[in-house]
Parts: C-alpha cells; structure tokens; sequence
C-alpha cells in the first residue's frame, strides 16, 4: 500500500530526543515557555527556542503571547493521541536524564490537567489499587472495595462526583514515568484536597508541586506512601521540604 504522506518529516521532527521530550510534557495540556520546556529538555533556552521553530512551522505545536511570554501547547488535540501511541511501542529510553534541579523536580511531582502526575502521583495511583481503593478494569480504572472510606478521608464524596456527567475515574498516562496516575474528576478533587491540607505546594512557577513535612507523614499514614524515598529515587534532590 502506498503511503502518500510525509511521514519521514514527522518522524525526522520528532525523533530529535530534545524536541521529543518537550513534546511529550506538552501531552499533559498546559501552555509551557521555552524556558520551561528547555529545564525539562535538558538544553538551554537559546536551543529550545530553535526546536520549537521547527515545531511550530511543522504546524505540530502553536503559540500564544501572555505579556512578554510565549507559551506553547500542541496545535491540536489528534497530535497528542498520535503521539501517545507511539509511546505505547517506543522502548524506555537510555538517554541519560537531564540533573537540572527543576527538571527532577517536575518529574518528581507536577500538576496535569488539574490531577496529580509524577513519579509521586503514579505511586499514589499503584498504592490505591494495591489497597484496593481502586481497581483496574481492562485499559481503566474504577472505585473499589475501599474506596468511599479512603476518599471520605479526605473529605471527598464519591456519590456526589459520580452523579457528574464528567468521567469519574480515567488513567492517564504519564509522560515521564510511562505508567498511568489517577485523572477524572476524582483525580482532580484528590489534588485539590491535598493542596488543600497543605500536604503539597505549589511551586513558584511552572506546574511542579512540592511535599510538605505534613504531607509526607499524613500520605505515610493514609495509605503507606514512603515519599522520601521516592524523591530520592526520582533525583529531586532539591524538594525542600517546607513545615
């Protein structure tokens, strides 16, 4: 069958490891910067700024000024599923992560479309289905055996979120670890309540989210999350812990 598409310029775009990586933290949705996507590219500014020229005149990723920022997402939302699935068959990569201190810290722990994504929101995910507060359904989750108490925990009523038209639970796969954390609704409420309790903060800029003292012990506690340990493991050396 013949192919009557360029698919060698796409491929030739994309297969650039530094274009490849800020590709896939736009997957998550929110408008990054150059300078952004260059820390978690592992390159300077100046070279980012070169890919996504390229990128953009590809027409696979857009603009748009905010004052005196650009900010760049996906151009549209097919690009992100087409890339999602190359993800599925592409091996772990063995290019040597970048030891940028935001880098490690965006891959530690991060917001994504308002749900909680990282090595921390991945873990969070894989302890709820091991305690049985989720269970895995085919290519999705659902609520289980335990969930209405563990999420009443937080304050967070399950009954009410599920008579949403909103879907309730859904995976999403994260960019960085290659394993889904928890989105839907409840994914987002389950974000919220632990900023909320100020077991998380959020960073200054950009879309990293950094445990508190108060947010170690109570995920220790609530559902035997080691989050020092995980943060050493993930290289986010520089976390800080706060009060």
């Amino acid at each position: 069958m013949p192919i009557d598409r360029d698919l060698a310029s796409i491929g030739a775009l994309i297969g650039d490891r530094a274009r490849s990586a800020m590709i896939g933290a736009l997957l998550e949705g929110p408008a990054l910067t150059a300078r952004e996507l260059a820390m978690i590219a592992g390159i300077t500014p100046q070279t980012a700024c070169f890919h996504l020229t390229k990128l953009e005149a590809a027409g696979l990723i857009r603009a748009e000024a905010s004052g005196r920022l650009r900010f760049y997402k996906l151009a549209q939302p097919r690009i992100g599923a087409a890339i999602r699935a190359l993800m599925r068959i592409a091996p772990p990569s063995r290019r040597k992560r970048s030891q940028s201190l935001g880098a490690s810290d965006l891959r530690f722990a991060r917001s994504c479309y308002g749900h909680l994504a990282g090595r921390l929101g991945v873990a969070l995910t894989a302890a709820m289905v091991e305690r049985g507060v989720l269970r895995r359904r085919e290519a999705t989750f659902e609520p289980g055996a335990r969930a209405r108490r563990f999420f009443a925990g937080l304050d967070i009523d399950i009954g009410a979120l599920g008579r949403s038209r909103r879907a309730l639970v859904r995976p999403c796969l994260d960019w960085t670890e290659r394993e889904p954390h928890l989105a839907g609704s409840l994914g987002e409420a389950v974000l919220a309540a632990l900023i909320e309790r100020g077991w998380l903060i959020r960073r200054e800029r950009g879309r990293g989210l950094r445990p508190t003292r108060a947010g170690e012990t109570g995920l220790r506690r609530l559902i035997g999350l080691e989050v020092a340990r995980l943060r050493l493991e993930a290289g986010a050396a520089g976390s800080g812990l706060s009060a």
